[in-house]
């Protein structure tokens, strides 16, 4: 039986002319993906979303504003729960930007902005686009709400 393994996905958000854009970054080993990492023993889920949005991005100067919800998945041989939070810089941020991520022995992220209605052009593992879609729906129905 797979392990289980909680992630937390900090979810940062604009909005544009095309619509509702959500951040999103080119890893070098793992193609596009949204922020997103494993909750460390002991930690507290709002805690963990924001370290993985530092970690990742190099936003340090967050909020969260509202828990989405959650997703469970196979993937990667385990289950893993995916824990989501809606999340507002409290800085401008750019249109694209570089960061260098410690994980893994270190690497350069390439972060921007992606229209939430359409897939990224190169394909999205699975995972990441049930995400997508998810994030959307839970937007679409809090903008409904409003």
């Amino acid at each position: 039986m797979p392990r289980l393994v909680h992630k937390v996905v900090p979810v940062v958000t604009r909005v544009r002319d095309s619509g509702i854009q959500l951040l999103v970054f080119n890893h070098p080993q793992e193609r596009q993906q949204i922020v997103k990492g494993t909750l460390e023993p002991e930690e507290d889920l709002e805690d963990a979303a924001l370290r993985e949005l530092a970690e990742e991005s190099g936003i340090t100067e967050a909020i969260i504003t509202h828990q989405i919800g959650d997703l469970a998945f196979e993937h990667k041989g385990e289950h893993q729960h995916w824990h989501f939070f809606k999340v507002e810089a409290q800085v401008e941020l750019p249109e694209r930007w570089e960061y260098y991520a410690d994980e893994d022995g270190g690497m350069w992220f390439k972060l921007f902005w992606q229209d939430i209605d359409q897939p990224l052009d190169t394909p999205w593992p699975e995972v990441f686009d049930r995400s997508r879609l998810f994030i959307r729906e839970w937007l679409t129905a809090t903008e409904e709400d409003s």
